[in-house]
């Protein structure tokens, strides 16, 4: 039997799932005002805040003090200083910055969900910020194209991290990253492991941004980029085929194409990897479940999917040795399947 868990308690509970919005609010406003990265220097009074970010007087405490209560900030006597996680994940100059996604919640993501009950209506995505077209159409080369891949970055980067373990990379000489975009998985994969080669095969508007961001990383020599329709233009022979935050995009017909094409490039033995925000089961993790009503405001067809949905394409393919692993820092399934070796 499948436990979910307790309804809230009374009308305490109910009040906080309805007033959420306000503490997500409350750090997206902080990231707008770069206050973190502020803070990155050493802790400020709130008058001195008031200078360096702009704050109104009216309010200011308020909110830094909720930004305490949140564990963003942490207060000593009038001062206030960043809280470790904040100084990790929200100061600007730091590696594993998450700013960028914070605003896509913000700019883009918040309007949508303004229309949830629309959508589960009529099935149809909504409309987010103003210059959309400028990520999902033709205008890969914008600013804003390189603020939206920034974001993508930043939700791709716990799971990156995990990447070079979970295969035996020794084996593999050539990856390619099917939807790579700018090919920051690719880069840190042939950081991780020199001797490989990664492809990245995505449509042409990205290549642009895919040859700035490798030379800005330092693997021009590793690394390529393979335009086209992974749909239906022909994929690169291979020894790895990785697919992230890429299937959630598609309905249930083009993921299985997808996982099909991709057991066709590869050479015998080639092993798949495949992650995305996958819902356990059950069915009870929230936050996965939120990602998929993402995906309904965001895409046509889109939404995530349940680990053993994943493991049936695979296995329907042909693969086989296929394992599931988890990725608690991002919330991610990592899915990883070899086909089968030459007789």
């Amino acid at each position: 039997m499948t436990t979910h868990p307790a309804p809230p308690a009374g009308p305490a509970g109910i009040m906080a799932i309805a007033t959420a919005f306000s503490r997500a609010r409350a750090l997206h406003a902080a990231v707008e005002l770069d206050l973190f990265t502020v803070l990155d220097a050493g802790s400020l009074t709130a008058q001195e805040l008031h200078a360096r970010c702009g704050l109104h007087p009216r309010g200011a405490a308020d909110f830094l003090d909720l930004l305490t209560v949140l564990g963003l900030l942490e207060r000593d006597g009038d001062r206030y200083r960043n809280a470790p996680a904040a100084t990790e994940y929200l100061v600007r100059s730091r590696p594993r910055y998450l700013g960028d996604l914070v605003r896509l919640q913000s700019e883009d993501l918040y309007p949508r969900w303004l229309h949830l009950a629309e959508a589960l209506r009529d099935g149809r995505p909504r409309s987010g910020s103003p210059g959309q077209d400028e990520i999902f159409g033709e205008e890969y080369h914008s600013e804003r194209a390189r603020w939206f891949h920034d974001a993508m970055d930043g939700a791709s980067s716990s799971v990156l991290r995990e990447l070079p373990r979970l295969l035996p990379w020794q084996d593999v000489k050539h990856v390619v990253d099917l939807g790579g975009a700018r090919g920051t998985v690719a880069a840190g994969l042939v950081r991780a492991h020199p001797h490989l080669t990664a492809t990245v095969f995505d449509l042409p508007q990205l290549e642009p941004l895919f040859d700035e961001h490798m030379r800005r990383l330092g693997t021009t020599g590793g690394t390529a980029f393979r335009a086209g329709d992974f749909f239906r233009d022909p994929l690169p022979a291979c020894d790895c085929v990785v697919i992230g935050h890429v299937l959630h995009n598609w309905g249930a017909a083009e993921r299985v194409l997808l996982v099909a094409r991709a057991y066709e490039a590869l050479r015998p033995g080639g092993y798949l990897l495949v992650y995305d925000p996958m819902i356990d089961d059950g069915r009870t993790t929230a936050p996965q479940l939120v990602l998929s009503l993402n995906m309904l405001m965001m895409t046509p067809t889109g939404s995530e999917y349940t680990r053993s949905a994943c493991r049936e394409w695979a296995t329907a393919a042909g693969f086989e040795d296929i394992a599931l692993s988890v990725v608690p820092a991002s919330g991610d399934t990592v899915l990883t399947a070899r086909k089968p070796p030459a007789v």
